[in-house]
């Protein structure tokens, strides 16, 4: 199980640094023991090399101080044993070696021969003394004692050398006591560690000599003496700890000296443990504390790297991760420009921003581009967003956004808009469906069908709901308009005078109206299980076959007539106009017809063919009459035409040609309208037939002008002729029927017209002179 404390990156990364200087932390614990270790060592070392240096100069001292006794026994005067002369010398050497507290030159039965300044209470009489047999007993060794027997009977060390005579015999014993000031000598260039304290003691444990010195401690037990004297040996390694005279707590070094006269003696260097503790702890201490130093630096460090590259980079992609979460997708990382994993994170989460904003807009522009209003709400019902057919129908987007439909619509469209959301989020139904009425934004009540399915979250949880508006508006207008449409269409079926009748794809007659039944003779029952096969009698049903096949290829046939056989067995003749039937989804209809009783129409028919036959024997008759009387009034008329134009021939005053050229021209009108009533008889005939021939066309048109012009002048009308300047004079075509059509429109334009004009206007339509174009125009009502 997680620690929810480690739920925070910013614990985690003190942690993590935690971690990585835990084992350097060790390390360093480790290595500070080591170094304590080390430390206590060197310091063991160095007070050793003290020790050593120590012992190295007081065994020079004390070998120049045997070997200024030595020198001292060889002089002749002492060797003579003259006191006087003795005395001085060995008083004067005392003036030149500070060291030497004290010299005496004896007898070998110990009596004293020769003394330095001799003291009060200087004892003559030596012979007592351990150095003194020592002494005689080793003439060639310089001995070096210690003890209360000295040269004045007090603590101090000795030197003594025997004296030869001429003849080597021994003659006496030379003795140098030492100050008690010699052994600080030997530390007087040596850099001392701090409240250090030495001792010069004899293999027996005895002190001799104590730097700083001293005096009390000279002759008692060195300290720790039952626990050093058995590891004198190893006194170049020896380390003791114990209590030292002042009862403190004492570090302590040895170091042997090799003294004259083959003596073993001591030197203890010695320091206060508190004093060598602090020492290490206060090197412990300085480390410790540039540790600490490193640490916290190390920390810093961390904590403004993990600030700056990681928590402030981290802060910046979890504000941008909670705007986008919650819809604000322009928010960007800040971090494009960055380098290394930052910065390709950035860029990833830019571009995964982009790519879910283009996704978003696709998703958007998707939905805008259904034509019906589409809406969409969370969980909690309220209202997330819409497309634009909604806005545009019902309501903007920023007006239903977050909004509940409680706050938008009546509370009965609300109650029933709520029970339906929880039917679908509560997963009680995939998919709603359901019809109410809504007021879209045109303030206009619009029959709508709702559906709404639920969407879900990345978890599968209902997060949801999506819904899709169907105006039916329309279709409910459409099934009104249907069923007033199927009215009414009964009703016209019901209310026609002609049989209507519907066949089924296999001949059935699926329906058929009251005049349809009145003709046949069956009822709607029966009809239905009949087809019009059962109703056709078998010379009708070929014809009828065909008929049909002409209205599967072109959908309808004109009117066909053929005979039902009625119920009752008689022939009913009728005429039928059959149709394609409109196909429509689960219906099986395919012809529909009109049918008409034409047994009426059949009886006139046969008085009309009697009527015709009648009259077209009365027609042949007047026609026969008409070329007849024609033939007989053309005759004279073309006498009076020949004559006229014979008379033209001759002289005659412009006033007789003139009225003899109108009454040729009425003349020709005349024959004209004979030709005309001959023509009428020949259409009736049809056997009209058109003159083509040259002529002169503007002569024509002179004609024509010269004819109508009185009439015209009477009225006080123009009559213009227009012949436009390409006009060929000579035309191909039949002269008489140009004549006769422009005659007809000129004049009827003359009756009908009360103040202006005529105009006649000849010309080549599109530039073109293979054709030409009359036009009569004039200022009247028109034709």
């Amino acid at each position: 199980m997680a620690w929810r404390r480690l739920k925070s990156l910013r614990t985690r990364l003190l942690w993590l640094v935690a971690l990585t200087l835990a084992p350097i932390l060790a390390l360093h614990v480790a290595s500070t023991v080591e170094k304590q270790r080390s430390a206590r060592a060197a310091v063991d070392q160095s007070l050793h090399s003290i020790a050593d240096l120590a012992a190295g100069n007081a065994r020079s001292l004390l070998a120049n101080y045997a070997n200024i006794l030595r020198g001292v026994t060889w002089l002749a005067v002492i060797k003579s044993g003259d006191p006087e002369e003795a005395s001085r010398l060995l008083t004067n050497a005392l003036a030149v070696f500070p060291s030497f507290q004290d010299m005496v030159l004896t007898r070998p039965d110990g009596t004293v021969t020769a003394a330095a300044a001799q003291p009060d209470g200087t004892t003559r009489d030596l012979g007592d003394r351990p150095w003194l047999r020592q002494a005689l007993d080793a003439p060639l060794t310089t001995i070096l004692a210690f003890g209360p027997g000295t040269i004045d009977g007090r603590p101090g060390l000795v030197l003594a050398q025997a004296v030869r005579g001429p003849n080597d015999g021994v003659v006496g014993v030379c003795a140098i006591t030492l100050a008690p000031d010699w052994f600080a000598a030997i530390f007087q260039d040596i850099r001392m560690p701090q409240a250090a304290r030495a001792c010069l003691f004899s293999q027996t444990g005895t002190v001799l000599t104590t730097w700083p010195p001293r005096p009390q401690a000279a002759g008692k037990t060195v300290a720790g003496a039952d626990e050093v004297l058995p590891r004198l040996d190893e006194a170049a390694s020896l380390v003791w700890t114990g209590q030292g005279p002042d009862d403190a707590m004492q570090r302590a070094v040895f170091a042997p000296l090799a003294a004259p006269g083959r003596q073993r003696l001591f030197i203890r260097l010695s320091q206060p443990q508190a004093v060598h503790e602090a020492l290490l702890i206060g090197a412990w201490q300085r480390d410790m504390l540039l540790f600490g130093l490193a640490v916290a630096l190390a920390l810093a460090a961390a904590w403004w790297f993990n600030r700056a590259f990681l928590l402030r980079p981290m802060g910046q992609f979890v504000a941008m991760a909670k705007d986008m979460a919650a819809g604000n997708l322009d928010r960007r990382s800040g971090l494009a420009e960055s380098q290394g994993e930052m910065g390709e994170l950035g860029r990833a989460l830019d571009a995964m921003a982009d790519k879910l904003k283009e996704r978003i807009r696709f998703t958007q522009e998707l939905i805008d581009a259904i034509p019906v209003p589409v809406f969409y709400k969370d969980a909690e019902n309220r209202y997330l967003g819409c497309n634009a057919a909604y806005e545009r129908s019902i309501r903007p987007l920023a007006s239903i956004r977050r909004r509940t439909v409680h706050e938008l619509e009546l509370p009965v469209q609300a109650a029933l808009c709520a029970k339906t959301d929880h039917a679908v989020l509560s997963g009680a139904a995939e998919t709603v469906e359901y019809e109410t009425s809504l007021t879209f934004s045109d303030q206009t009540a619009h029959d709508v069908v709702v559906f709404k399915s639920r969407f879900h979250d990345v978890a599968g949880r209902a997060a949801g709901i999506i819904g899709v508006l169907l105006d039916i508006t329309g279709r409910k207008r459409s099934e009104a308009e249907l069923l007033a449409s199927r009215t009414r269409y009964k009703l016209l079926l019901d209310s026609m005078g002609d049989g209507f009748v519907v066949l089924s794809s296999d001949y059935r007659l699926v329906e058929s109206n009251p005049a349809f039944q009145a003709m046949t003779g069956y009822g709607p029952d029966e009809l239905e299980k009949m087809t019009y096969r059962d109703i056709t009698p078998e010379v009708w049903l070929q014809p009828e076959e065909r008929l049909l096949a002409e209205v599967d290829a072109k959908g309808f046939a004109e009117v066909f007539e053929k005979e039902y056989r009625r119920k009752d067995g008689t022939i009913l003749p009728v005429a039928v106009r059959p149709h394609r039937h409109p196909e429509s989804p689960g219906e099986d209809r395919r012809y529909f017809a009109v049918v008409r009783d034409i047994a009426d129409v059949k009886a006139i028919e046969a008085d009309l063919r009697q009527a015709k036959e009648a009259a077209e024997t009365a027609n042949r008759a007047k026609s026969d009459f008409l070329a007849k009387m024609s033939h007989e009034i053309r005759t004279p008329l073309h006498a009076v035409i020949g004559m006229t134009e014979l008379t033209l021939g001759t002289e005659l005053s412009p006033q007789q040609r003139d009225a003899l050229e109108t009454a040729r021209e009425a003349a020709g009108n005349l024959l004209g309208i004979i030709n005309d009533v001959l023509d009428l008889s020949r259409i009736e005939a049809k056997g009209l037939e058109l003159v083509i021939q040259d002529f002169d066309l503007r002569r024509t048109l002179a004609g024509v002008a010269r004819t109508l012009r009185p009439q015209a002048a009477r009225k006080g009308l123009f009559l213009t002729l227009a012949v436009a300047p390409n006009t060929p004079r000579h035309v191909r075509g039949d002269q008489g029927r140009v004549r006769q059509i422009l005659l007809n429109l000129v004049g009827n334009a003359v009756k009908f017209t009360r103040a202006g004009g005529i105009t006649v206007t000849v010309a080549a339509p599109d530039g073109d002179p293979s054709q030409l174009e009359l036009a009569v125009a004039d200022t009247g009502i028109g034709i």
